[in-house]
């Protein structure tokens, strides 16, 4: 189970996302931001440039909480995708914060995530949900109230995902709780001979994460990830000491969110 419900909604809105800027906008922005990345995520291709490896994780850290703290700090005006479907401020957080879940750095999540210095309680949100899928076992009790209570539906649908990931058999009351999560998404279906049709994202994922932990054979495959996690964690602590990085340094650029960042003309 792989961020089901984000790839659902993927084929609905056909994945074009925030209008494109022109060359001259695009030039400017380079100059403002990390690494020759723009200030602001413009178009979602952006995310998959940092699936090359010319970024340390660290470094794609830092643009992705550019990214995520200038979405916050001044969210983009909700547009309609290729696909019929929309593409508002809650789905671009959540690809910014998928792409943390694989090419993130630990290390300088979990100092985000535990900062007292930290002022916008959503980052801290997108944090603990990252660490959990990477295996972090000490998000559960987050990821349990980020299920309940955030605003934004595709976080917790990561949130449910990523106690399925752990398998926080803890957790199943908290999933039960959520079943009939109201947020849907109506759109005309192919398959239903172009009829009216509405999709529940999130029962989606919680309904696939209780399958996961109410199956012996499935729950047993999710023992390798703290394991994994625990490892990745002591090399970011290596890699980290050997460049000087610093806590204070992730925090005031997720800080950045309570600025409004202003957005680029056509952006």
């Amino acid at each position: 189970m792989k961020n089901t419900m984000i790839l659902s909604f993927a084929l609905l809105t056909g994945f074009i996302v925030i209008p494109q800027i022109s060359e001259a906008q695009q030039t400017n922005a380079v100059q403002q931001t990390f690494y020759g990345r723009p200030l602001r995520l413009n178009n979602l291709s952006n995310l998959e440039s940092l699936e090359a490896n010319d970024l340390a994780a660290s470094q794609k850290t830092e643009v992705l909480l550019s990214w995520l703290a200038a979405e916050r700090g001044n969210p983009s005006p909700a547009i309609t995708g290729h696909g019929g479907g929309q593409i508002d401020t809650d789905y671009i957080q959540a690809q910014i914060t998928k792409t943390l879940e694989t090419q993130g750095d630990p290390l300088a999540m979990s100092w985000v995530a535990s900062s007292s210095l930290l002022k916008d309680p959503d980052i801290r949100d997108n944090m603990q949900i990252v660490l959990g899928f990477m295996g972090d076992a000490g998000q559960v009790t987050a990821l349990e109230h980020i299920l309940l209570n955030n605003k934004n539906p595709y976080l917790r649908a990561m949130a449910a995902e990523d106690l399925g990931l752990l398998g926080s058999t803890s957790s199943l009351p908290v999933l039960k709780a959520v079943r009939k999560d109201n947020f849907g998404l109506t759109f005309a279906s192919e398959q239903n001979g172009g009829k009216m049709t509405t999709f529940y994202p999130v029962r989606q994922v919680v309904e696939e994460t209780i399958r996961i932990l109410s199956t012996p054979s499935l729950l047993a495959q999710q023992k390798m990830r703290g394991q994994l996690f625990a490892g990745r964690l002591a090399s970011a602590r290596k890699y980290a000491a050997t460049h000087m990085l610093s806590q204070s340094h992730f925090v005031r650029i997720a800080n950045r969110s309570t600025t409004r960042v202003k957005r680029l003309p056509g952006a």
